[in-house]
């Protein structure tokens, strides 16, 4: 009976043991078969498949109050630190830098700034003086409010820029609008962006916006350009590296950064009543490149030779880490200023 049992066990063993061989032979033959369709699989990022045999990557555990970002998820995440689908778009397309991207932002929220200000009703005739980013949307803003525009600027290529966008742009100087009898009388109220901040100090500019409004309607003139400390570090940079490597024969040119006070007296002296004017003081974070082509490219246009703009835009750059670079080394941070304004030509008629 003993003898039984132990030879029903011993069979029983043999039969496990013949069954899992059977399976591991199975397995191994699947194997193969597996590591066939793995290597099928293209490599995301290098487009390239991956040689047989190697085995899919394995998934990294997630740490605690993490989440798997499928797609949508990304695209959302991303869309809302940067601001909407249009800069998502264009990062993806274009490349640009975060810091790009939140400067793009910040000026896009600035026009909505303006042309709430400006609030038109569908009646009325807007004149955009200036056709940068921010004159391009503001006009594009008014335009969807239901008012019509005519923008003007003396950069060709803006102007048809703005023209292929569905916008009435026309090839004006804003110093010669007083000489422009057409436009005079013509308009309900007008804006002026930064393409316009060196011409805002001019007396003929603001004649002749005056003269562009029309009689009885206490027109509205509304504006955002560079104010008074804008850039300031670098500002300060820049003229002791000209100073340093070109010598005192070349300054830099003024420019009119004024202050709110100042702005405001402008525009009294020209006959508007002034209901608002203020200083915005902003930190924009910046990478090294975004440095040197957002901010200090501008400013060292009067520099013709090539070269020799380079060297003082990295000498610029070098005298100023000291105080914008944080200590990654990586990161700047640059202090801009913006003035902006709104007021009325009914200070004429009182």
């Amino acid at each position: 009976m003993n003898n039984t049992r132990m030879m029903n066990t011993t069979t029983k063993g043999s039969m496990a043991t013949r069954a899992g061989s059977r399976r591991a032979v199975h397995v191994r033959a699947q194997a193969p078969q597996q590591q066939h369709k793995d290597s099928q699989k293209k490599d995301v990022v290098s487009g390239s498949y991956p040689p047989a045999g190697t085995p899919p990557p394995r998934p990294l555990p997630l740490k605690k109050g993490e989440r798997i970002m499928t797609a949508p998820v990304i695209k959302k995440t991303i869309e809302k630190e940067v601001g909407g689908q249009n800069n998502t778009v264009m990062i993806r397309e274009s490349g640009i830098s975060a810091a790009a991207a939140t400067k793009t932002k910040r000026a896009e929220e600035e026009m909505t700034a303006l042309a709430q200000m400006l609030n038109p009703s569908p009646s009325d005739r807007v004149l955009v003086l200036g056709l940068g980013t921010l004159g391009t949307r503001v006009a594009q803003d008014v335009l969807r409010m239901g008012a019509s525009v005519v923008a003007i600027d003396t950069d060709q290529n803006a102007v048809n820029d703005a023209k292929s966008q569905g916008i009435n742009a026309r090839f004006v100087d804003a110093q010669n609008l007083t000489k422009k009898e057409e436009y005079h009388g013509q308009f309900d109220s007008a804006v002026a962006t930064g393409t316009m901040s060196p011409w805002l100090r001019s007396r003929s500019v603001l004649q002749g916006v005056h003269s562009v409004m029309r009689d009885g309607s206490h027109g509205k003139f509304v504006g955002e350009l560079r104010g008074h400390g804008d850039s300031a570090a670098l500002r300060v940079a820049l003229t002791a590296a000209i100073e340093e490597i070109v010598g005192s024969k070349l300054e830099m040119p003024a420019r009119f950064l004024p202050t709110a006070t100042d702005m405001s007296k402008q525009l009294r002296n020209q006959f508007f009543h002034v209901e608002m004017c203020k200083l915005i003081p902003d930190v924009q974070q910046a990478s090294v490149g975004d440095l040197r082509n957002l901010y200090l490219m501008p400013m060292t246009t009067h520099i013709e030779d090539g070269e020799l703009r380079h060297k003082v835009i990295q000498r610029a750059v070098a005298l100023c880490e000291g105080v914008l670079c944080d200590s990654s080394g990586t990161s700047w941070h640059v202090g801009t200023t913006t003035v902006r304004f709104m007021a009325t030509s009914r200070y004429l008629m009182e």
